[in-house]
């Protein structure tokens, strides 16, 4: 069976990126490491885009341990909190 990519792009004026997401934050903490990316203040949480990047590479980690692949569909719940120490 032949799979079939989760792509649709209307008529637009602007043009899509056709970066993933993941490029464009990989992008971002290479521009700018230091820049605040996440604030939670009920958490006391201020973290930079390096510091993030360590937690989604942590968080990739667990997925690969889990022996989870590329083309795997993964559901996500996400309070509206880090989750994070």
């Amino acid at each position: 069976m032949k799979r079939k990519l989760s792509y649709v792009c209307g008529s637009g004026e602007i043009p899509l990126m056709g970066q993933t997401i993941g490029d464009f934050f990989d992008e971002m903490v290479e521009r700018f490491p230091e820049n605040e990316a996440l604030v939670v203040p009920f958490q006391n949480i201020r973290w930079t885009y390096s510091m993030l990047h360590q937690q989604v590479d942590a968080c990739a980690r667990a997925l690969l341990a889990k022996k989870i692949q590329k083309g795997d569909r993964v559901g996500i719940w996400s309070p509206n909190c880090s989750n994070g120490p």
